[in-house]
């Protein structure tokens, strides 16, 4: 699990400095940390971490997760617009 917060934790903040820059990539980067952070979701559901440490780590993980989406969602509406190149 530790690599999965690896590419969600430098995959988003790659992905920020990419999208600051205004590169199309961030677009993939983002999506790509994204998916890291569902998959370190599962995982803390399945692997009972949540059943450990309880609603505050399944409300800062689900936040985390959210502001992924909320990111990827701004470099793909910047995209669209002919922002990024």
């Amino acid at each position: 699990m530790a690599v999965v917060f690896a590419i969600g934790t430098l995959g988003g903040t790659l992905g920020c400095a990419l999208l600051i820059a205004r590169r199309k990539t961030s677009v993939t980067v983002l999506a790509v940390s994204l998916v890291a952070y569902v998959m370190l979701w599962t995982g803390d559901a399945l692997l009972g971490v949540f059943a450990a440490f309880g609603t505050p780590q399944v409300v800062v993980l689900s936040s985390v997760g959210l502001i992924a989406a909320g990111l990827l969602w701004l470099a793909r509406w910047l995209d669209q617009r002919g922002v990024l190149a």
